[in-house]
């Protein structure tokens, strides 16, 4: 049996000096790489981890590199070459099972990343493998990175009017400040007390951002963070109850870097401005929503300044202009 963590980690490399046998670039048998690696290991000096090995392949080049990690200065013993993994974004996976059955995970991530719309570029696999590796031993794992970005659809900012149901939510008060921890702090006050387990929690879209729009002609000031609830029920001390209007809401999706999601900003703001026959509804109580997926990564768990993919959807709630 094979199977994967799907889906998978988003985590961030540093740059990654490489030493070993084999090279990118030419044509090399990654079974023949590795008994040669392990005979001469000890000729590597200055190891980053000596509990790791690390095998290396690259998008549509010939090659493979079975290796270690060493210091930047690290000489390279005669024979081997090194390869040095570039800092950036990588998706991670774990391969449980037998090492004969890698492909069908590697298919399997990018089968989830292509659905999700991320490229794969550069490198496009680097395993890690550890104490836990097992060769052909079901019970064996090692992890896989593979190197990723925003697909190019980024470029393209769609905007949509969709229907929004009116919902309850549970939610905690929060104020915009420039380094935007408000809204972090205030989801771990939240989910303190509204465990994700929560039975009252509604199927569907789950974690949202709410905005009074009656700011949006002035500075936005108060914001909210809150999770979807079929029911109030018992409401704890500090927690606040909305009563979500909906309707017909201007729609965009984020996908891709900071620049990327103010572009998106300027966007849907400028089709409101242009159309004919809509409006942002700024009337008291109207709450626009931005939602906030969870998996693979829940951006109210990061630091906004560590955020390399912004992945929400905005959702204004509009109507129609007066004649």
């Amino acid at each position: 049996m094979v199977t994967v963590s799907i889906a998978p980690r988003f985590v961030q490399h540093s740059e990654r000096k490489i030493v070993g046998i084999g090279r990118i670039g030419e044509p090399v048998n990654p079974g023949a790489a590795w008994p040669v690696l392990f005979k001469r290991i000890d000729e590597v000096v200055d190891r980053v981890n000596h509990k790791q090995t690390i095998g290396i392949m690259k998008r549509d080049v010939l090659g493979y590199m079975a290796g270690v990690e060493t210091e930047p200065s690290s000489e390279i013993p005669e024979g081997m070459h090194s390869f040095t993994i570039p800092a950036g974004q990588y998706a991670a996976a774990v391969h449980r099972g037998p090492i004969s059955r890698i492909n069908e995970t590697f298919v399997e991530l990018m089968s989830w990343l292509g659905a999700n719309q991320y490229e794969q570029f550069d490198i496009v696999c680097f395993e890690v493998y550890d104490e836990r590796y097992k060769g052909e031993d079901c019970e064996s794992e090692f992890d896989m990175f593979v190197q990723i970005k925003p697909a190019s659809v980024q470029g393209t900012i769609e905007i949509d009017l969709v229907e929004v149901q009116p919902f309850k939510a549970l939610a905690v008060r929060t104020g915009l400040i420039p380094d935007k921890s408000g809204t972090r702090v205030a989801w771990n006050k939240l989910t303190s007390q509204i465990p994700l387990e929560d039975s009252r929690l509604s199927d569907g879209p789950l974690a949202y951002v709410f905005i009074p729009q009656s700011q949006w002609s002035k500075e936005v000031e108060t914001l909210w963070v809150g999770l979807a609830v079929r029911e109030f029920g018992n409401v704890p001390d500090g927690i606040e109850t909305l009563e979500v209007s909906g309707g017909l809401c201007v729609s965009a999706r984020v996908l891709g870097n900071e620049d990327h999601m103010w572009k998106v900003y300027d966007a849907i703001f400028a089709w409101l401005e242009q159309s004919p026959d809509y409006e942002i509804d700024t009337r008291e109580g109207v709450l626009g929503m931005e939602t906030v997926p969870l998996e693979p990564s829940n951006a109210l768990t990061i630091p906004y300044s560590e955020i390399n993919t912004f992945d929400f959807t905005m959702l204004y709630p509009i109507r129609k202009k007066e004649e």
